[in-house]
Parts: structure tokens; sequence; C-alpha cells
């Protein structure tokens, strides 16, 4: 797993909730929109392939709305 893949999983599993990939992009400024994207590609791969139970899925990106 390279370097990027690594911060992200560790991103992901320190947080109580999702994590947007925006605020996973500005953990390395210097990735690129698509390395951070390879980078979410190979977690779930890995998870995927090698009898993990952990399944990394993607929340479509919308926001809670309030009920107030």
């Amino acid at each position: 797993m390279n370097p990027l893949a690594k911060l992200l999983e560790a991103a992901l599993f320190s947080s109580a909730r999702p994590v947007p990939k925006e605020e996973l992009a500005a953990l390395d400024p210097e990735a690129s929109p698509a390395a951070v994207q390879s980078a979410l590609d190979e977690l779930r791969e890995t998870y995927d392939n090698n009898g993990h139970g952990v399944e990394l899925v993607s929340t479509g990106g919308t926001r809670p709305v309030s009920s107030e």
C-alpha cells in the first residue's frame, strides 16, 4: 500500500464521521485529486480482495439536512 493510501486509511479509521474527499486531500497538499482517488481505490481493492472485514464505501457526498 502506498504512503498516501496509508495516510488516508489512518484518517478514515480515526474519524467518528464520514470524511469528505476534500478533507482527505487536505492531509497531503501535494497530492492531486487523481492521486487521492487512486489511493482510495487502492484501499477499497485491498479490503475487497484480502479478506478484510472492512468495506470502504462512498456516502454520495451529500450533507445532512437540518430538520430545524
